[in-house]
């Protein structure tokens, strides 16, 4: 596996784990802000509907800049503030409104990511490494999810939030400073 594989598959596996944590017990936090399961339902389809209509436009976008990599940075930027948004939603609307913002994390780098990974794999071997990336994904979103768990019952929602937020920031940042001829 090659260098700029390895480091799109981390950076990826990061953001996957820095979401993994909440996933599991989304429903718990809607009830916290005084959401039902429609209200959880509606924020999980809110984020999938922005998600999947912007990856067809930014996946066109993609393929006609030279560095795909400021998308990257630009969803892993976007994810911190969909986190720390967590920490200000009081009600269902304001859920929806963060969905947004996280649906338009995704949908700015998973093109890019996508596309990066694909350009870099190694020639004949598509199959495992693609399945390396799928494996790792499930597996990371495993230990994420037991470690979001942990961290809500030993210091609660807020503590999770502000880890996924740092976890996105920190990553967005090694992106951006990384040598682009290294992605």
């Amino acid at each position: 596996m090659r260098r700029p594989t390895k480091i799109l598959l981390t950076t990826q596996m990061i953001a996957v784990g820095a979401a993994g944590m909440l996933v599991p017990i989304y429903a718990i936090y809607v009830e916290k802000i005084g959401g039902d399961i429609l209200a959880a339902a509606g924020a999980w389809t809110v984020f999938s509907i922005v998600s999947g209509a912007l990856m067809m436009l930014f996946g066109r976008l993609t393929d006609r800049v030279r560095e795909p990599e400021y998308f990257i940075v630009a969803g892993f930027f976007a994810a911190a503030v969909g986190y720390v948004g967590y920490l200000f939603v009081q009600s269902p609307t304001h859920l929806f409104i963060v969905q947004m913002v996280l649906g338009v994390s995704v949908a700015l780098m998973t093109p890019a990511h996508d596309a990066l990974y694909t350009e870099h794999l190694d020639g004949g071997r598509f199959a495992s490494e693609w399945g390396f990336w799928e494996g790792m994904w499930n597996i990371t979103e495993a230990a994420a999810a037991l470690a979001g768990g942990l961290v809500v019952v030993w210091f609660g929602f807020k503590a999770l939030f502000m880890i996924m937020a740092l976890l996105a920031f920190s990553t967005g940042v090694y992106v951006c400073v990384l040598p682009r001829r290294v992605l």
